[in-house]
């Protein structure tokens, strides 16, 4: 006991009775039972905290892969559009040169008909030009050939070959 009397007057031994103290209150009240329930009330907490973030990390992982989806069906689409329109394009492009080439080739003959129809016309106005000039140029001949005593007999003999030509 002598031992223990020095450890009385040592502070830090009536500490460690003090703490030891209310340990064992606690103990006795059920603080332990208390605690354990509120760590394992936070422990299911942060348990259904991690199940709902996995859940929404599925979610939006496979709502990501949606939009993926979608996104490179938009762009297929948009590269069927894209080339689509250079078909048309091109489409286009040659009706627009076949209408051309059509087009030039109906003004051409349009063009050679007209100069074949001017043809025709010159020649029709020379031969009538032609025939005016050859019945001046007879009848010149004819006025210049003729006297009264020759045109008598010519309309005399024509008188006599009338009824042989009437039938």
């Amino acid at each position: 006991m002598d031992n223990i009397l020095p450890l009385l007057h040592e502070s830090e031994f009536w500490v460690a009775v003090g703490f030891a103290c209310i340990v064992f209150m606690l103990l006795k009240l059920g603080v332990q039972y208390w605690v354990a329930d509120k760590l394992d009330e936070r422990a299911y907490r942060i348990s259904k905290e991690i199940r709902d973030a996995k859940k929404l990390r599925e979610q939006a992982e496979k709502l990501l892969a949606d939009y993926r989806k979608k996104t490179d069906r938009a762009e297929a689409e948009a590269a069927k559009i894209v080339e689509d329109a250079k078909a048309e394009a091109a489409q286009f492009v040659a009706d627009a040169h076949a209408q051309l080439a059509d087009q030039i080739a109906r003004r051409a003959k349009m063009a050679q008909d007209r100069i074949e129809q001017a043809e025709n016309e010159a020649l029709n106005e020379i031969r009538v030009m032609t025939a005016d000039a050859a019945i001046a140029a007879a009848e010149e001949l004819i006025t210049k050939r003729l006297d009264k005593k020759h045109t008598s007999e010519l309309i005399g003999k024509s008188i006599k070959d009338l009824p042989n030509r009437l039938n």
